[in-house]
């Protein structure tokens, strides 16, 4: 067998090894800080301007990037198991992506607020209902 198809088992190990490491921290972080922002509640928003509504939206999703940036960097400087040659490409690879995705679905509290807002804006194509 030649190196290039050992090369390409090891670089399959890496991004099998950093996409697990991505899914348990997005579950970990994702449910943190959703529980951190606790359930939704349309009552507590019916005197807030629309303005208000989007700043709050947009602090939650920059406190998420943040927390995206800081993991995603260390996880691309934790040590690996498996060594490559092309471990940058590797890394480009598994930059993430799982992870943004992941640590999104866990938002139960910033969607609400979203369809809540929109329900506000136009109230005519999207309804909010309180679950």
């Amino acid at each position: 067998m030649s190196n290039s198809f050992f090369d390409h088992i090891i670089n399959i190990g890496e991004l099998i090894y950093s996409n697990i490491i991505y899914i348990v921290l997005s579950i970990i972080i994702g449910l943190s800080i959703d529980t951190v922002y606790g359930q939704f509640h349309s009552s507590c928003y019916k005197d807030v301007s629309v303005f208000s509504l989007l700043l709050d939206i947009l602090s939650h999703i920059i406190i998420l990037s943040i927390f995206v940036y800081v993991t995603v960097q260390s996880v691309n400087n934790l040590p690996s198991p498996f060594t490559s040659t092309s471990r940058d490409k590797t890394k480009q690879l598994s930059d993430g992506t799982l992870y943004v995705a992941m640590i999104f679905v866990f938002q139960k509290n910033l969607f609400a607020k979203i369809k809540y807002t929109l329900s506000r804006i136009d109230g005519k194509r999207f309804k909010y209902k309180d679950v």
